[in-house]
């Protein structure tokens, strides 16, 4: 372990002081850009799960879609992310086809190709019966990785920083 003196002592901390204002906005620009990173792998974790889609679910990851959830609080250094859409959550978690005690329910709208298309005003449509589809956790995913990385990744910035200050 290395002796420091007081006056070492004191410097290192008057520099840090003085520096305090430059790290927490440094801070909140590597917080800003690792949450955006955090949305791209989202994108890519619906693509890589093949979660069906028509494109909402995979924009409302994307900062500044209307149905994006962007939260910065705390002077900067808290952000929450997520998604508005109504069935993000059923398809990372799982979901039944139909309500608690209803064994099926008619879903308007028509086939294009191997595809059914939803339209609410639609005439023809199909008969969905009871079933529980099974979780695509593409959210889930990318939380469980990116928590343990958050760590090490702002350990490495903290590094950085200092080391250029001292």
């Amino acid at each position: 372990m290395a002796d420091y003196t007081a006056d070492q002592m004191a410097n290192f901390f008057a520099t840090l002081g003085r520096n305090a204002f430059n790290f927490k906005g440094e801070l909140q620009v590597w917080l800003r850009a690792w949450c955006e990173e955090f949305l791209d792998d989202v994108v890519s974790e619906i693509e890589k799960r093949q979660v069906i889609d028509t494109g909402i679910l995979k924009e409302s990851f994307q900062k500044g879609d209307t149905l994006n959830v962007w939260i910065e609080t705390d002077s900067g250094l808290t952000i929450e992310v997520g998604s508005m859409v109504d069935y993000a959550a059923p398809v990372n978690d799982g979901h039944y086809t139909c309500p608690p005690g209803v064994e099926q329910r008619w879903v308007p709208g028509y086939f294009l190709g191997n595809r059914f298309v939803y339209d609410r005003l639609s005439k023809t449509g199909m008969l969905i019966k009871q079933q529980f589809i099974d979780a695509r956790p593409f959210f889930t995913a990318v939380e469980r990785y990116a928590s343990e990385d958050f760590v090490d990744y702002m350990s490495v910035r903290i590094d950085e920083y200092l080391n250029k200050i001292f």
